[in-house]
């Protein structure tokens, strides 16, 4: 559970920019009659109440306007002064700058979890959040156990693993819940009203469970807490209207419901834990709940089998608790994700321990697990198997780090099974230190511990394997050009290889970013920036294959030819055709009406590549637009082409 810190000058202070992204200028009240357009509204109460606390504050035309779609920025920044979250610390996304306004917030809550980056390197700000991705923020909060309670209402029996538990969760908590007809609208973004009422509930909540009371505090505002609960539930007319879009409130219908998008995980920290590789939630870094999602006891040294592998871009790191400098030692343990991998050595100290997510290029912390684990006993610098208890394939010639160094009089080999004379080779190693090379030849190999005799006096039974070959690579042949974080599919990786990335030609250095994307799956994102890329292969051991021969080019730019090509207006009769000027290589052009989003071949839609266009079959009025290989839509042309059915 959070346990909330309430300072007042937070909330009345830095809570004053809270939610609010207005145009006309900011205006400041804590009267809410001030905001005519709260008045009668389904969370009225609820709103009233926090704006007479200055939580939130609304626009310089006067309103506050609770039907908005809120955006990530904005809900974290309401979370975090709602549970009185300070704590925070630097954070590194390739579109926020440490001068924005919003930066210290952020690294508030990525430090406590409950919200991420995406694959891409980017934090995407001002991307609106699903009520299901609401729902994951609340159980990380709250520390909620998941709930089968989803798959009683009709729209969420089929919720992604990532979401579905936690939806259960907050209806069980009765923090968000379905509406009379029992839809939970998962997919529909959540506005400025939802946010607001649903943190008021959970206010409530986290009251109860840190056992806060009256005196602590206050009994008027413990009271309000549970008016709020009840009285917005009662006050929007039912429960339907209490926490969601539809019910009676109006919003119901927002921009936002039906948007692009609008299903994806777009939430960092309320999904990325889970399904990383492309799967239900490709965008987010698995975060260290999603790796330690409870409490573990492990042997000193030991395996720990971690609940998910990192995700590739980031290191996962097992340290005490409050660590902000991290280095392998007796009292830290490190695992570079790569998306498949996921056992990692406990440190060799007894203690309680945290795991911790870094991104692997910045060295930031991005999130760090509630959940410890527990080291007992000590390690046996004498027995092979407490220095190399973790198997992992390497390439030839690595660095491998031990838990400990070996006891003084002993030496650590890797060799080959069944080894009884140890002598430096292609196929043996040795050393005295914590960090022994891997040899040089691909195989097998087992840690043994010799004395100065050259006996052996223990052998782990983990296996180091040394992997030289990098995985063959025969997909994309072909080119390819895609708008930015287009799905494209990939069919499964060959065997041998545990990661596909698209970068730029001659890339070494795999780090999620605007230009690398990787997947563990069948499908995988095209980076972000535009800009060509081939596709690689990669294996456990780091090995990395050819580039694919196809390239694929990313391409945001749509056209901006259509004035030219349909310059001037036309009326005719369907099934006539225009002639064209020369369109642009690679694109096509379509008469739609000026509304299309979606082009498919139809009635009241034609398409051409050449010099004529058949006018659409459907009398009505149509805008000429061109599209591009990667999908890239132009504006609707200014010219119109009328289609009237001819006079008898």
């Amino acid at each position: 559970m959070i346990q909330k810190k309430w300072n007042k000058r937070l909330l009345t202070g830095a809570v004053a920019a809270c939610l609010l992204v207005g145009t006309s200028g900011q205006a400041w009240a804590d009267n809410a009659s001030a905001y005519r357009d709260i008045q009668g509204h389904w969370a009225q109460a609820a709103l009233t109440k926090w704006v007479e606390s200055g939580k939130i504050g609304g626009y310089g035309d006067g309103t506050l306007r609770p039907n908005k779609p809120a955006t990530r920025v904005e809900v974290m920044k309401l979370v975090n002064a709602s549970f009185g979250l300070t704590e925070g610390g630097p954070v590194a996304f390739a579109d926020v700058d440490e001068k924005q306004w919003f930066y210290r917030d952020l690294g508030i809550a990525v430090r406590n979890g409950y919200m991420s980056g995406y694959e891409d390197g980017t934090f995407r700000p001002n991307r609106e959040i699903t009520r299901e991705q609401l729902a994951v923020i609340l159980v990380r909060l709250l520390k909620l156990k998941p709930s089968d309670s989803a798959p009683d209402y009709a729209d969420t029996r089929a919720l992604p693993a990532w979401s579905r538990g936690a939806v259960g969760a907050v209806i069980a908590a009765g923090i968000m819940t379905p509406d009379a007809k029992g839809l939970f609208y998962p997919k529909r973004s959540a506005t400025r009203a939802e946010i607001v009422v649903v943190l008021d509930r959970a206010e409530a909540l986290s009251d109860k469970q840190n056992g806060e009371s009256g005196a602590q505090q206050g009994s008027t505002q413990a009271n309000n807490g549970g008016a709020s609960t009840g009285g917005t539930t009662s006050g929007g007319g039912n429960s339907s209207g209490g926490n969601q879009p539809g019910g009676n409130q109006p919003g119901g219908n927002q921009p936002g419901g039906n948007q692009p998008g609008g299903g994806d995980q777009s939430g960092g920290g309320s999904q990325d834990g889970d399904g990383a590789g492309n799967g239900e939630a490709a965008d987010a870094f698995r975060m260290a709940d999603a790796l330690l999602a409870t409490t573990k006891t492990v042997q000193a040294g030991g395996a720990v089998a971690l609940d998910a592998a990192p995700s590739p871009g980031t290191v996962a790191w097992l340290a005490p608790a409050s660590t902000t400098l991290f280095a392998e030692g007796l009292q830290m343990t490190k695992l570079l994700g790569n998306g498949t991998v996921a056992l990692m050595a406990a440190p060799a100290s007894a203690g309680s321990y945290k795991l911790y997510v870094l991104n692997a290029d910045s060295g930031a912390t991005l999130s760090v697990s509630s959940a410890s684990l527990t080291v007992a006993g000590t390690v046996a610098a004498d027995r092979a198997g407490d220095l190399f208890a973790v198997g992992r394939a390497v390439r030839g010639g690595a660095s491998v780090a031990l838990t400990v160094p070996p006891v003084e009089g002993l030496t650590a080999w890797f060799a080959p099974s069944g080894t009884s004379a140890f002598d430096a080779g292609s196929d043996m190693t040795a050393g005295v230190s914590s960090i022994v090379s891997a040899p040089s030849a691909e195989g097998d190999y087992r840690l043994y511990l010799v004395d100065a005799s050259g006996q052996s006096v223990s052998a782990s039974v983990a296996l180091l394997r040394v992997d030289n070959t990098a995985p063959s690579n025969s997909l994309f042949a072909s080119n390819v050009a895609v708008k930015g974080r287009s799905t494209l599919s990939i069919g499964g990786l060959p065997v041998g290889a545990s990661s596909a990335w698209l970068a730029p030609a001659g890339t070494s250095g795999w780090v999620q970013s605007a230009t690398m994307s990787y997947s563990t799956g069948g499908t995988i994102l095209a980076p972000a920036a535009e800009g060509s890329y081939r596709l690689y292969l990669l294996d456990d051991a780091g090995n990395v294959s050819s580039p694919s021969t196809g390239a694929i080019t990313v391409d945001n730019t749509p056209p901006t030819e259509q004035n030219d090509v349909f310059a001037a207006d036309a009326t005719r009769a369907p099934g006539q055709t225009l002639t064209l000027p020369a369109l642009p290589v690679g694109v096509k052009a379509w008469f739609a009406p000026a509304v299309a989003s979606v082009f498919a071949p139809g009635a009241a839609m034609t398409v051409s590549t050449g010099s004529t266009i058949a006018v659409p079959q459907l009398p009505a009025v149509y805008k000429l637009f061109l599209v591009d290989e990667a999908g890239n839509v132009s504006q609707p042309s200014k010219a119109t082409l009328t289609v009237t059915n001819p006079t008898p």
